[in-house]
């Protein structure tokens, strides 16, 4: 299928999507904690 590399290419950009929403809490955390102690 010549559809199947976009396809991975889109699915790609969804995982990093994902990684992103999952580490954004994280990195939001850190910097209240950082603000907060500094």
């Amino acid at each position: 299928d010549r559809d199947l590399p976009k396809a991975r290419k889109n699915f790609k950009r969804l995982e990093m999507y994902h990684h992103m929403t999952l580490m954004f809490p994280i990195v939001l955390l850190a910097i209240f904690l950082i603000l907060f102690f500094a």
